[in-house]
């Protein structure tokens, strides 16, 4: 059993219960309900408690300065996190609820987020955060019909990422630059243009996100086939491996050399003449 402190609308309460304060959302769990009043917490309910005592101001302070709606829209955005990608805790509610408010706050004040280009690889660096970050924009949409921009978009996918980044590492800013710094020689090299969105950068990066740290012992044949072969692009692929091992914390082994050249071929097929 819990007490309602306040109904915040017809989907969310805020409770208190055992000394904390927390969010309850559930549909018509606020309907005809009343401040004060002791109710049972239905079992398809989402309970966001605030574990730490000093936590439960921040919890009034919050719900004052937005409207509740955007607490329900945190809610749906991380129970679609915790059914397709990672667990979330309590305390991620209403940070993201502010981020949220404060996204569709910039639109109707016309305060577009400066073009920032940081924001450019974000998709890149930080692809769950930006899965879950779209799929914020669409929540934004359906509740309020209001369309946020793509750099609130990143923005929003930043602030996921700051969220998770204990539990889940991304691909580091670091290695994305070591790459997109060889690719744009290649560019140059061969007077062809790139585009770092497309499918083959993308599988590119994705590879060195799970080999990064990869130790495991493989054969060497495909290294020797690719240098043969593929020397051009076996030399870029051997230099990004050669700055990967500069950054603390990762290790690339030579057998990877190879399948990184693969990528990097398929890239350079991929890049359109330069007309300049």
């Amino acid at each position: 059993m819990c007490q309602i402190i306040k109904v915040l609308n017809n989907n969310t309460i805020l409770v208190s219960t055992n000394d904390n304060e927390g969010v309850v959302i559930s549909k018509g769990i606020g309907f005809g309900k009343k401040n004060g009043e002791t109710i049972a917490i239905p079992k398809n309910a989402k309970v966001y408690l605030m574990q730490k005592e000093n936590d439960n101001q921040k919890v009034s302070n919050v719900i004052d300065e937005i409207e509740a709606v955007y607490i329900e829209m945190a809610g749906e955005v991380l129970k679609y996190t915790e059914d397709k990608y990672w667990d979330v805790s309590d305390e991620m509610l209403l940070p993201l609820a502010l981020v949220m408010f404060f996204a569709v706050k910039d639109v109707n004040e016309s305060n577009m987020i400066t073009e920032n280009k940081d924001y450019d690889d974000i998709e890149m660096i930080y692809p769950t955060g930006y899965e879950i970050a779209l799929k914020a924009r669409e929540v934004i949409k359906e509740y309020t019909s209001i369309v946020i921009s793509d750099n609130q978009v990143n923005y929003i996918a930043i602030h996921l990422n700051s969220q998770f980044l204990y539990y889940h590492a991304d691909i580091s800013k670091q290695l994305v630059d070591i790459v997109k710094t060889e690719i744009q020689k290649i560019e140059g090299d061969l007077n062809i243009i790139i585009d770092f969105g497309n499918l083959s950068f993308v599988r590119l990066l994705r590879h060195l996100r799970f080999k990064a740290n990869d130790r495991r012992r493989e054969l060497v044949d495909i290294n020797e086939f690719c240098q043969k072969n593929y020397s051009y692009a076996y030399d870029k692929a051997k230099t990004i491996v050669e700055n990967i091992r500069k950054i603390e914390g990762y290790d690339i082994q030579d057998s990877e050399i190879g399948y990184l050249t693969i990528h990097v071929q398929e890239i350079i097929l991929n890049g359109k003449e330069s007309q300049g």
